[in-house]
């Protein structure tokens, strides 16, 4: 028993010298407290103290189940048996906590798209599973998991479950389609500033595709842009339907020619994190 008796003296006088660093820490600060910030502070570090004694309490301990675990009193295998049982438990609780995390966000989810449909009801969606996301530095594409199986063509405009544009089908196969975002450099496409209702156009651009931005082109001449302006789709043209919303002003700027400006957008849509998308398969033309 020399071994039980070496290690528990050595697990007091870790003890021991973990308390009195504690001690020494309440002292001093002790010392210094004047007023409820300091008071706190001091607490703050006694419990950080605790949690280094508690740290290495669970460290001796696992050494030694793991080193020794033939050889351990049933007293303390009853203990190391409570341990586990309450790990196993804590796992089950963590993933509990997660599987109702998960069912939040699909509640919420589902609840904003009922108000998505309710509010344009002259949409038909079609919703979809974003499968891959495009490698390309020349392009920014998504792969959804629906097709022309389920009535989806190309042109067709994409949304996000809030509304905003995502981006248009560009290729449509039996089960699934291919989809330019709406910061692709190929992109054009009418647009309509909500505040002044004016009309201007999409554009997407290579070198701010890199930021996940756009461009707003031919911009009126006596039209007075702000940071923050929202810009929205406008149905000029007939392709695609008016009011989804694209983004916001970010800046405005002057061509190289110095003739014209035109304006960067931050798309409302956070393309990063999208997993689920809408495709608008069918809509009433809205002047």
């Amino acid at each position: 028993m020399a071994f039980f008796e070496d290690l528990t003296k050595k697990t007091k006088d870790l003890a021991y010298v973990a308390a009195d660093k504690a001690k020494d820490v309440a002292a001093v600060a002790a010392d210094k407290a004047k007023d409820a910030a300091e008071l706190t502070r001091i607490s703050m570090a006694i419990a950080g103290e605790q949690r280094e004694i508690d740290k290495n309490y669970r460290t001796i301990g696992e050494w030694f189940v793991s080193e020794y675990e033939g050889e351990i009193p049933d007293a303390v295998r009853d203990l190391v048996e409570a341990v586990n049982t309450s790990k196993a438990k804590i796992a089950e609780l963590e993933a509990k906590a997660r599987e109702g995390e998960a069912d939040s966000k699909e509640n919420e989810r589902l609840r904003t798209l009922l108000g998505l449909r309710q509010k344009r009801r002259e949409f038909d969606f079609e919703s979809a599973t974003v499968t891959a996301r495009g490698s390309s530095n020349w392009a920014s594409t998504l792969t959804l998991s629906k097709g022309a199986e389920q009535g989806v063509q190309a042109g067709n405009c994409v949304v996000d479950e809030a509304g905003n544009l995502v981006g248009i089908i560009e290729e449509a196969g039996a089960n699934w389609s291919t989809m330019i975002t709406i910061t692709d450099a190929t992109l054009e496409m009418g647009a309509l500033i909500a505040r002044t209702d004016s009309t201007a156009v999409l554009e997407g651009d290579f070198t701010l595709m890199a930021e996940g931005k756009l461009k707003l082109t031919y911009l009126p001449e006596n039209t007075e842009l702000i940071t923050g302006d929202l810009v929205l789709t406008s149905s000029m043209g007939g392709n695609y339907p008016s009011g989804l919303v694209a983004g916001t002003i970010e800046s405005i700027h002057t061509d190289a020619s110095g003739m014209s400006r035109y304006a960067v957008i931050v798309p409302a849509a956070d393309l990063d994190d999208l997993v689920q998308v809408f495709i608008i398969k069918a809509f009433d033309i809205v002047e």
